[in-house]
């Protein structure tokens, strides 16, 4: 008998992409051919339609978090000021990872003939990694729980709203500095059980197995801002742009937590002969049948089916199926210099159907340099 184990242990800091210093700030403007900077326009700057003073940007006073007044024209499609910031402090380059992970394998020789096997593996394996703090802009979109679709938010603040100076409904292009950065973290479990027999019978060589696995995972996303109460505090003007309180901050941050899992059963058998033989060596016959039945589930948070956050696309998923499967392959040396090979396999889907995939290849070596295939 033989047994073999492994333990394995990995963990690594996150990494922001302002810590690389051949990055930084973004700011590229000073090096050759250097671009713009990383930079966003809705630390909070108003959108001006009709322009005022010929400029289509105004910046929201004060601006907010880290974002400050900067010429519109650093941005493209944008004249006036705004408040902009730098968006590399919020990208992460690397995640910070943790992973334990245990895989063993053991043989038990039954006779002289016969070999009983089993392997296990477990693996824990989490990541946490940050993003830019939710936001509005002309093109932010959130789902429509009535059709499924999405749909633009509007982020248009009404004339009555005392953080808008102009008299009139205004766009806004809005930072959530005060509700953080949006906090996820991956959660991933996952373990694989199977055992068989391998062995020989005559001219005849085989192995059977079979086994299960399963793999759960879990999404915590964090500081993301509710549009319901979002589009309640625009209208009643209960959420201050301008200086926004703990008390409000808190009424629009939300967490969402996503949860999948697989399933995997499945088991085989194969074995392989001599035929006899030809001028080129021994006809080699492979045999095999394998049967597997997979499941998957994807459940999104309530609130994301419900379109209450911004920004955010959801799929769910919840189905399994069935596959069985034969093949076949045949070895035909009919020269030391010619091989052909016949094989065939069929497969039945419990949701497709059947599949049929036949082959005919050869192998021809004219000379030691020379190899063909085809």
């Amino acid at each position: 008998y033989n047994v073999l184990a492994v333990l394995d242990f990995f963990h690594r800091d996150r990494l922001l992409v302002s810590e690389r210093k051949i990055v930084g700030d973004g700011d590229f403007r000073s090096r050759p051919a250097g671009g713009l900077p990383w930079l966003s326009s809705s630390g909070g700057s108003w959108v001006l339609s009709p322009p005022v003073n010929g400029a289509s940007r105004a910046p929201l006073n004060p601006c907010q978090g880290p974002s400050v007044q900067m010429p519109g024209n650093l941005f493209p499609f944008t004249s006036g000021t705004v408040c902009g910031f730098t968006t590399t402090p919020f990208i992460t380059a690397f995640p910070e990872a943790d992973r334990l992970g245990l895989l063993t394998r053991g043989t038990f020789a039954l006779s002289a003939s016969t070999t009983a096997f089993a392997e296990f593996s477990l693996a824990s394996n989490g990541s946490k990694w940050i993003n830019q703090p939710q936001q509005f802009t002309n093109l932010t979109s959130v789902l429509n729980p009535n059709t499924g679709a999405p749909m633009v938010f509007s982020a248009v603040i009404p004339a009555a709203n005392p953080v808008n100076p102009f008299g009139r409904p205004t766009a806004l292009r809005y930072t959530f500095f005060d509700v953080g950065p949006r906090d996820i973290e991956l959660h991933t479990d996952a373990w694989r059980a199977m055992a068989g027999l391998t062995g020989s019978a005559g001219s005849w060589e085989w192995e059977a197995a079979a086994g299960t696995s399963q793999s759960k995972i879990k999404e915590t996303t964090r500081n993301q801002v509710d549009s319901f109460a979002l589009t309640r505090a625009i209208n009643n003007a209960s959420y201050n742009f301008a200086a926004p309180t703990a008390a409000q901050t808190a009424a629009l941050r939300i967490q969402t937590v996503r949860d999948g899992l697989s399933k995997l059963d499945f088991a085989d058998a194969k074995a392989t002969t001599s035929l006899g033989t030809l001028a080129g060596g021994p006809i080699g016959l492979a045999l095999g049948v394998d049967a597997r039945r997979e499941s998957l589930t994807d459940t999104p948070d309530a609130l994301l089916i419900g379109g209450a956050i911004l920004g955010t696309g959801v799929g769910r998923i919840s189905g399994s199926r069935t596959v069985t499967a034969g093949f076949g392959e045949l070895s035909l040396p009919v020269s030391k210099q010619l091989e052909f090979q016949l094989a065939v396999r069929g497969d039945h889907y419990s949701d497709f159907g059947n599949a049929a995939t036949p082959k005919i290849g050869l192998r021809w070596t004219p000379s030691e340099q020379v190899l063909v295939r085809a």
